[in-house]
């Protein structure tokens, strides 16, 4: 039995809750091989009752969040794949996720491609609203800008919006850059 302190009331749940947060890079490892059946064992050994991804391409590796759903037990997710519709955030969790939201976040670093077009790093961030230990706690689900802090306080701020105002009750997950 776990506990936490909550002003005066001491609320009680059966067991710990284990928020895990994992940068997939695609399910490819160092050496660029497919790593869904790591990622798949190393997360159903860490037993998350929550969890949430980076980089995940479900083009590529459309198996990972039915394995993880099945294997760790998380029968609620979603995915918003805010490149192309296939690649972004995921989350899964234990319990059913309420007031899901999918945003296109302000910001980003402008690169030149290879062809020379200009073009902005879009990133998105995954919102949702979970029960935990009794408390329903809105988080976020982001990867933010790798280059520029700037622009990554320009996320930030927008996510920090997004989820409800001054960010108070609410927690972003994610990397990115220094983070």
């Amino acid at each position: 039995m776990s506990a936490i302190r909550h002003g005066r009331a001491t609320m009680c749940w059966p067991q710990a809750v284990r928020v895990v947060h994992w940068n997939v890079r695609r399910c490819r490892d160092l050496a660029e091989e497919c790593s869904v059946a790591r990622v798949v064992h190393t997360l159903a050994e860490l037993r998350p009752s929550l969890l949430s991804l980076n980089e995940l391409d479900v083009n590529s590796t459309p198996e990972l969040m039915p394995q993880l759903s099945a294997r760790c037990g998380l029968p609620y997710s979603s995915f918003f794949g805010h490149v192309r519709g296939t690649y972004g955030n995921a989350l899964l969790s234990a319990e059913p996720l309420r007031e899901v939201e999918h945003v296109h976040l302000d910001g980003g670093t402008a690169v030149v491609s290879r062809d020379g077009r200009r073009h902005r790093i879009a990133r998105g961030m995954l919102g949702a609203t979970v029960r935990v230990a009794g408390v329903h706690l809105r988080l976020g689900v982001t990867h933010l800008d790798h280059i520029c802090d700037r622009e990554r306080t320009v996320q930030l701020e927008h996510a920090l919006r997004s989820l409800g105002g001054d960010g108070g009750g609410a927690s972003v997950g994610g990397g990115g850059g220094g983070a």
